[in-house]
């Protein structure tokens, strides 16, 4: 009955308007091998399942999507808010172009514009940490290895008032000797949340910062999301793992 009663809800009043899509990427110029996060923003109305199509990609590769969905009212109207992350990495000097960008719902449609990315073949400089972010990769301890890569996973803080947020942060130390030797970006897999949505944030695609620990370098790789408890009690964060490509054993 709750369920019959939210699809009347969510198809009544107007009839259901065109579905409006706009896409955007988080940078428009990256070195080749590194990665660019394109959104996908779909906005609908009546009960029609929403299907966005998979974008034509070309200079460019697809590395992980993720899709998340919500309802939202407008002028008393409810509307499916629909968000889709693919993180792409550049595999060609050049222009690389994301085309194809279209929502269809029922009968109705919308396309958006292409989009362009300029692919170099020289590291673009990261792009700066959010100052809150800092302060927690700042309050780390280092890790006693010097030869092996350490993954910490660090919450901004440890309990929130239900409808506050929390800023999870992800650290990869790569020691400089196992750093230099990298054939590709580091990349991050999970951590997975369970009793609250997360939304991740697109952080510096190249080395975040780097810290001198007595007398050995480390760089230090950077992600972080922003967690929203859906319920009380404890929300439990999974395990997170850091994967990149190094041609040879580092010499002793």
């Amino acid at each position: 009955m709750i369920a019959a009663l939210f699809a009347l809800a969510l198809g009544a009043g107007l009839a259901p308007q065109q579905p409006e899509i706009t896409a955007s990427v988080d940078r428009s110029r990256v070195a080749r091998g590194d990665t660019v996060t394109l959104t996908i923003h779909v906005a609908a109305s009546g009960n029609d399942p929403v299907r966005i199509a998979d974008p034509a990609l070309s200079g460019l590769d697809l590395v992980d999507a993720r899709e998340a969905s919500r309802v939202q009212m407008v002028d008393g109207v409810a509307q499916r808010v629909t968000e889709r992350v693919l993180r792409l990495r550049a595999v060609r000097v050049g222009e690389a172009t994301i085309g194809g960008l279209r929502v269809a719902q029922g009968g109705r449609s919308a396309r958006a514009a292409d989009l362009v990315v300029t692919v170099t073949s020289a590291a673009a400089p990261p792009a700066p940490l959010e100052v809150s972010i800092r302060k927690i990769v700042d309050g780390l301890a280092p890790p006693d290895s010097a030869d092996q890569v350490v993954l910490d996973v660090v919450p901004s803080r440890t309990r929130v008032v239900l409808g506050e947020q929390v800023d999870l942060v992800t650290v990869a130390w790569f020691p400089r000797a196992v750093r230099s030797r990298l054939r590709t970006v580091p990349e991050f897999e999970g951590p997975d949340v369970l009793g609250g949505w997360a939304y991740q944030h697109s952080g510096p695609a190249g080395v975040a910062m780097s810290r001198l620990v007595g007398d050995r370098w480390y760089d230090l790789f950077v992600q972080y999301e922003t967690v929203f408890p859906l319920q009380t009690g404890t929300v439990r964060v999974g395990r997170a793992s850091v994967s990149t490509a190094c041609p040879s054993p580092i010499p002793s």
